[in-house]
């Protein structure tokens, strides 16, 4: 059964350069990490390769046989002995990625941070198992320079050094043009067995996207240290000479893959996996390209127990991480800087990091919100409705004034709802006048009482008191229940009466009637809460999770208690009983209302 090999998990920073207390954690597959120039992208990956090294290539130990404290897989072998395909170690350390200023790298308390790592072969008795491994920098002897060191703590003993793990990083070195390159050798035989030259020329073509079935692949020497040897390709028209940069990076990332194919071949079941590093991984492909390449990594991955960590400024390789298939096999760090620091952005979002990277800002969106539509008899009733509901909630409504249909009109309506789609989100409210002749349903409600609301608010100011608030509330001049009530006398009120009635009156009310239609619902707070809690019953029915709790409570218990003693106020078939005399106690209240009503006025 094949192993996971061995795994970073994550990077914990003390301080290092620009960063400070501040951890990233690093995918299984592909890690690409991103953010605008001067964001420590490159210094990351430094920080990454640094505590690894597959055997001591240097100094008094180098060429010795691996005896690492951390695990005990590689004891006893020559880990310098296996080499990439191009001939060299499989060890980098951050000297490969950055260069250490002489002017600021100078102070090695500065420099500390933790690797954690996971693994078949990293068992409980390791001195890393939980606490990572630590990378901290100390002088080179009396010089000002500093290196840096790791180990499972401040101390260190034989064993305890650098992570046996192999690395190959490619730089923006491997980008020097091959035009520049003045000695170069071509092999058109390389020692690669055939599976692996298939394997080779299959991905070339297919990131690529070419059609050239008759490449065959060769091996180019370049003898000059600012460009690494590498597989390139033999065509009927062309070879490795004449490659494009794409065609030259896309072959050293190939060339690297191959020889952890070999190095997995040589060790057999000690084979831990490996890490590959790659400063802007986009760089000289084409967009498709781009896509491509991920494919084939995330694939090789997988398939040789690979940890590919790669910088990018690339919007389609960040939007691909984020929206395609391969969302679940690539992580994601973008890096911010905060004044004089590098942060996480914490970003979490391909847009975020769009907006970033180009240094743009959208006025967001305003979003459309669902809302039910209200259906009344007349602009009377919708005032009366608004007039107990109040105006918090209009944002969530519709209203419609459907003064051609009757009550029996908008019951027919209501009943068609279950099989209308459009009507699915409507809740018809016809007057309280027809609720004896009527079934109620979900979305057919009645506003309270018993009669048209012309004829509630005419009955509602016949019994109040010639001293009520009410009168000094309205707008205009001399306005006054002898004018409003006793002025007007009929033997016989019809309804046509209580129309022209409320016609006349209105406009002393205020916009759209709101200091009559309040005090009626200030009048009669019981049966005003039953319509609430129907009303918003029936909303949540048909557009649940929508009005928010605490607004819908708040206009309920507006009707469910009172600071003061109210009188119970009769609604009459007739108003031939007014009210008694008010108590003390009541005339004080309505004088605190007074004061509240006069500020409200027209402006109501």
């Amino acid at each position: 059964m094949q192993n996971n090999g061995v795994k970073i998990t994550k990077i914990k920073i003390t301080e290092f350069r620009r960063f400070q207390n501040v951890e990233f954690d690093i995918g299984d597959c592909i890690t690409l990490i991103s953010g605008q120039n001067g964001t420590s992208k490159s210094t990351l990956l430094g920080m990454l390769c640094q505590p690894f090294s597959f055997g001591v290539a240097q100094r008094k130990s180098a060429g010795a046989t691996d005896n690492s404290k951390y695990t005990s897989n590689y004891h006893g072998q020559k880990l310098t002995e296996h080499k990439d395909l191009t001939g060299n170690l499989f060890i980098y350390t951050c000297e490969n990625v950055f260069r250490l200023s002489k002017l600021h790298d100078t102070d090695p308390t500065k420099y500390m941070y933790r690797l954690y790592l996971k693994g078949d072969c990293i068992t409980k008795e390791s001195p890393i198992y939980d606490s990572g491994l630590l990378v901290r920098a100390q002088r080179r002897g009396e010089k000002k320079q500093i290196r840096f060191v790791a180990g499972p703590g401040i101390s260190s003993e034989a064993g305890e050094g650098n992570f046996p793990h192999p690395v190959i990083y490619f730089g923006l070195n491997r980008h020097w043009p091959l035009a520049l390159v003045k000695k170069m050798k071509i092999d058109s035989d390389p020692e690669i067995d055939a599976e692996s030259r298939n394997w080779y020329i299959e991905n070339y073509n297919s990131v690529l996207l070419l059609n050239e079935s008759a490449n065959q692949a060769e091996f180019i020497t370049a003898a000059e240290s600012t460009k690494r040897d590498f597989i390139g390709v033999s065509s009927r028209d062309y070879n490795s000479e004449s490659f494009s940069a794409g065609q030259d990076n896309l072959g050293q990332i190939l060339t690297a893959i191959l020889s952890y194919k070999r190095l997995k071949s040589n060790l057999g079941e000690k084979y831990q996996g490996g890490l590959i590093l790659i400063d802007e991984l986009d760089s000289t492909l084409h967009a498709d390209a781009q896509m491509r390449l991920l494919e084939m990594l995330c694939e090789a991955a997988r398939n040789y127990q690979l940890q590919i960590v790669a910088t990018t400024h690339s919007l389609y390789m960040l939007d691909k991480a984020f929206n395609s298939h391969l969302k679940t096999k690539i992580k994601v760090i973008y890096l911010k800087r905060e004044d004089d620091r590098v942060v996480d952005s914490g970003f979490t979002s391909f847009d975020e990091i769009e907006h970033n990277l180009q240094v743009k800002a959208t006025v967001p969106k305003i979003k459309s919100r669902d809302k039910v539509s209200l259906i009344f008899e007349d602009d009377v009733s919708k005032n009366m409705f608004f007039g107990i509901i109040g105006g918090s909630i209009k944002k969530y409504l519709n209203q419609v004034i459907m003064e051609s249909l009757n009550a029996g009109s908008l019951k027919n309506l209501a009943a068609l709802s279950a099989r209308v789609p459009e009507l699915s989100k409507v809740i018809f409210i016809p007057d309280g006048d027809v609720k004896s002749n009527i079934k109620k349903k979900n979305n057919l409600i009645f506003l309270p009482g018993d009669k048209r609301p012309e004829t509630l608010v005419y009955e509602c100011l016949y019994n109040l008191s010639e001293a009520d608030p009410f009168w000094h509330a309205c707008s205009g001049t001399g306005y006054s229940k002898q004018f409003a009530i006793v002025k007007y006398k009929a033997n016989e009120k019809s309804k046509a009466w209580y129309k022209n009635w409320f016609k006349e009156q209105s406009p002393f009310w205020g916009k759209a009637c709101k200091i009559a239609f309040e005090k009626w619902a200030d009048s009669n707070k019981e049966m005003c809460k039953r319509f609430c809690e129907e009303f918003f019953e029936a909303f949540n029915k048909v557009l649940p999770g929508t009005l928010p709790k605490e607004t819908t409570q708040k206009i309920i218990d507006k009707y469910s208690s009172s600071s003061v003693e109210e009188e119970d106020v009769a609604i009459h078939d007739t108003p031939s009983v007014c009210k008694k005399e008010k108590s003390k106690k009541t005339k004080v209240a309505n004088e605190n209302m007074q004061l509240s009503f006069l500020t409200q006025g027209e402006s109501s």
